[in-house]
């Protein structure tokens, strides 16, 4: 599959302070202007994911980021996690190669996976559809996701998907202790499909993007594994989207859940 390149912009790299901490300095692809947007917000786009995730994360946790892009959360993750592990897991080709760029510009081949497939409720292979083929962009949908009927397919292709609880199973994940999922629709299927994982404490902290047609669903499920929703935010364009057009207006939150009650230790066995 073809993707398009700007030969006078390709390869090009921003470095940027880490936003909590300026001793720590970060160098990202930056190709295009949607990229360069996106380096430059990395403490200003989403301020509560930022904080959440510094506030969470331990030396040796392992990470899964569900909908990596081209890695800003990944590696400032990384940065926090000296003795731990981040899988980063993005299925849009563009961004997955400047994911993989972001890993090895900033010499974290050791301690980042990145994965180019899509997390779905089970294991196969669905119709992936780019609403848009220039890496930074979001929104590409797989065709079981909910979100599909509003994504205008530039291309499809086919993707392989796998379930949480699946590569745990098969080994090809070490059990997260914290999850990042943010897929622009498709994370109640991406729940559905770690139920396993769930049922155990091994997982701490989980921050899920909830649109508000599955926001109670999401509520509910994860409530069922004595989940309980501790906080929620908006990124920096849906705090000025609601500042625009009111309470009414719908708009995703960042659903933050952390384990309410003692249980076993996951065991993949």
């Amino acid at each position: 599959m073809a993707f398009l390149i700007n030969l006078r912009t390709a390869g090009t790299t921003v470095a940027v302070d880490d936003p909590i901490n300026s001793a720590i300095r970060y160098t990202f692809p930056a190709d295009n202007r949607r990229m360069r947007k996106r380096v430059k917000k990395i403490g200003s786009k989403e301020p509560g994911t930022v904080e959440w995730l510094h506030r969470t994360l331990r030396p040796d946790d392992t990470v899964l980021d569900i909908g990596a892009n081209i890695g800003i959360y990944s590696v400032f993750a990384a940065a926090r996690t000296s003795h731990g592990k981040v899988y980063a897991v993005e299925p849009h080709a563009g961004n997955f190669a400047m994911l993989l760029r972001s890993i090895h510009s900033n010499q974290l081949q050791q301690r980042i996976t990145p994965l180019n497939i899509a997390l779905d409720t089970a294991a196969g292979w669905i119709d992936f559809s780019y609403n848009d083929l220039k890496a930074g962009s979001s929104g590409s949908q797989l065709a079981t996701s909910p979100a599909m009927q509003a994504v205008p397919a530039v291309v499809t292709e086919q993707k392989p998907t796998q379930s949480v609880d699946g590569m745990i199973a098969a080994g090809w994940l070490k059990p997260p202790d914290v999850i990042k999922i943010d897929v622009d629709g498709n994370e109640l299927n991406i729940l559905n499909g770690m139920h396993g994982l769930l049922a155990t404490t091994q997982l701490r902290s989980l921050q899920v993007e909830a649109d508000p047609e599955q926001e109670q669903a999401i509520i509910d499920l994860l409530a069922g594994f004595d989940y309980r929703l501790v906080d929620k935010h908006l990124s920096a364009p849906g705090a000025k989207h609601l500042a625009k057009h009111g309470p009414a207006a719908s708009y995703a939150y960042n659903c933050i859940f952390e384990k309410r009650a003692a249980g076993q230790s996951y065991n993949s066995d």
